[in-house]
């Protein structure tokens, strides 16, 4: 039976072979991912990754934020504002940014 801290998930299970030929199992924490843009997958600048810390020390205090990168939250931003004033709806948008989009729709 193994031990109560080998019962989650949240620790990964390793299979090791060892110089005398045998399989031994080990167990690891598992590492934390890079964040990532929703739209664009590059990995996001000034999110840490590290355990322990609150979220709002996480993450840049802007919009978007921990969510989008600056080149995309830029592009929503100034899409967003331009539905805003009329000029354009938002079905007339990437579709990749529709979801971050708010304002008239055309009929």
């Amino acid at each position: 039976m193994p031990r109560p801290s080998e019962r989650t998930t949240k620790r990964r299970k390793i299979f090791k072979k060892t110089p005398k030929g045998t399989v031994k199992k080990i167990v690891k924490r598992r590492t934390t991912t890079k964040a990532k843009c929703a739209i664009c997958k590059k990995t996001l600048q000034g999110v840490k990754t590290t355990r322990g810390l609150a979220k709002t020390k996480k993450r840049p205090g802007r919009k978007y934020s921990g969510n989008l990168c600056q080149t995309c939250t830029q592009k929503v931003i100034k899409l967003q504002t331009r539905i805003n004033e009329g000029k354009m709806y938002k079905k007339d948008a990437d579709i990749k940014y529709q979801k971050y989009l708010t304002g008239k729709q055309k009929q």
